[in-house]
C-alpha cells in the first residue's frame, strides 16, 4: 500500500513575497501522515464498494500500532511486514516468511510478517516458522514472549490480557520447539510470582534496567535487581548481566573485525557476557 503526497502545485497558486522560487505547501494545506492518507485511502475504496481479502504494506505502516488497531476496527484483514525490532505479543497470528538470499545486493534480512485474523492455533505455526528460519540461517538472538497489557488510548484498551497460566503454556511451548534458542519474558508484566516463568522455560528477563523505565508499559516498574536476583537465584538459576549481543553471537561479530568488534571485546569477558566494572 503506497501513498504519496506530491509536491507539485497547480499552476495558479502563487509565491510568498521574499519566499525562494521552488514551490511552497499552502497554509491550507494540512499536513497528514502517510499512515493517516493511507487509512483515508482505504476508506474511499471501501465506500466504493472496494473489496479485498489483505492489505499488504511494509514496514514503515506495518511498524504503527495504532495504523493496524485502524484497519482491524474497520474489519479489514491485512498482511504488514514489521521492523525487526517490533515487539508483539503472539495472540494467534500467522507468520509468512520471506527468503534470505546469501550474496545479494542491498541489505540483506528475513523479514516476519504477522497477519491479522489468525486463530489462537495458529500460534505454534508462528513458533515453527521462527525454529525453521533460525536453522537455516542461525540469526535470531531471541524470542520475546510477552503478554499483552490493556491500557488507556490504544486500539485494544478493551481486550482481554493472558492470565499467567496461558503466558507460562505459551512459553513452555516455545521452549519445546526452539529448544537451545534463547527465550525472554518480562518480569514486570507478571505481578505475582513472576519467578515461575523460569520454570516455564526462558532464560532471559530482557532489559532490565535500574536507569531506565519500560517505556512500553510504563505503569508497570522494572523489580529492583537485588530482588530478581534473591528470586531468580531461588529458582536454582544465575542471573547474569550480558550485552546487547548475545554470549553466543559475540565471536562472530569479533570475527569480522572493525570498530564494533573492538568496542564489543572491551565490553565483553572470555565467557561473553558483560565484563565486570
Amino acid at each position: 500500500m503506497r501513498a504519496r503526497q506530491r509536491g507539485l502545485l497547480a499552476a495558479g497558486v502563487g509565491r510568498r513575497s521574499g519566499a525562494p522560487k521552488k514551490n511552497y505547501i499552502p497554509d491550507e494545506v494540512v499536513f497528514r501522515t502517510k499512515p493517516q492518507i493511507a487509512l483515508e485511502l482505504v476508506d474511499r475504496a471501501l465506500a466504493h464498494g472496494v473489496r479485498v481479502q489483505a492489505w499488504t504494506f511494509d514496514e514503515g505502516y506495518g511498524g504503527k500500532p495504532e495504523f493496524l488497531g485502524e484497519l482491524s476496527a474497520r474489519q479489514q484483514r491485512y498482511v504488514a511486514e514489521v521492523p525487526r525490532n517490533f515487539s508483539a505479543w503472539l495472540k494467534a497470528p500467522r507468520v509468512v516468511t520471506r527468503p534470505y538470499h546469501r550474496g545479494r545486493r542491498g541489505r540483506g534480512r528475513t523479514v516476519p510478517r504477522l497477519a491479522s485474523g489468525s486463530r489462537r492455533a495458529r500460534r505454534v505455526d508462528a513458533l515453527l516458522a521462527i525454529q525453521r528460519l533460525h536453522q537455516q540461517y542461525g540469526h535470531i538472538q531471541e524470542v520475546i514472549i510477552q503478554n499483552f497489557r490493556a491500557k488507556p488510548a490504544i486500539p485494544m484498551a478493551n481486550a482481554p490480557e493472558p492470565d499467567t497460566d496461558e503466558l507460562l503454556r505459551t512459553i513452555a511451548v516455545a521452549r519445546l520447539l526452539l529448544r537451545d534458542m534463547n527465550i525472554q519474558a518480562p518480569p514486570n508484566l507478571t505481578e505475582k510470582h513472576y519467578e515461575r516463568l523460569l520454570q516455564g522455560g526462558i532464560d532471559d528477563w530482557g532489559g532490565v534496567s535500574p536507569l531506565t523505565p519500560d517505556y512500553i508499559n510504563p505503569e508497570a516498574p522494572w523489580p529492583h535487581l537485588a530482588e530478581l536476583k534473591r528470586r531468580t537465584e531461588a529458582a536454582g538459576q544465575q542471573l547474569r548481566q550480558r550485552l546487547p549481543v548475545y554470549p553466543e553471537f559475540v565471536s562472530g561479530v569479533v570475527d569480522r573485525g572493525g570498530l564494533l568488534a573492538g568496542r564489543l571485546l572491551a565490553a565483553s569477558d572470555d565467557h561473553g557476557y558483560a565484563r565486570a566494572a
